[in-house]
Order: C-alpha cells, then structure tokens, then sequence
C-alpha cells in the first residue's frame, strides 16, 4: 500500500492506495483539489516513486 501522506485519508482507503492503481485527480482547479494533489505527490516523492505530474488550466470561452 501507498501511503497518501494524509492519516485520516489512509484510514478510509484502509491503508492507502495499493500499488498497481492509477491515480487521476482531475475536477475545478481551485486550491482546495491542488493542495490535496500536491500532498499526495509530495508524500509519494518522499517514499521514493516515480511521478508524472500534469497540471493545466484552462480558461472558459464565452
């Protein structure tokens, strides 16, 4: 299991997030859903795994 670096997330997911899953955040870009990206991409670096991360914004056209 991978720890997401969040205590009371790893206790929902039992543990953390086994190690064969995908992880997509994807939803607004506001700074609540970044902080929990990063979090989670800080807690995986620390634990030595490889990262791709992405992240784009787009504005909406009127």
């Amino acid at each position: 299991m991978i720890s997401t670096g969040i205590q009371r997330l790893d206790n929902i997911l039992n543990g953390g997030i086994r190690e064969e899953n995908s992880i997509r955040f994807s939803g607004l870009f506001d700074e609540d859903h970044r902080i929990l990206m990063h979090q989670f991409v800080l807690s995986l670096l620390t634990q030595n795994y490889k990262v791709l991360l992405v992240e784009f914004k787009q504005t909406p056209t009127l």
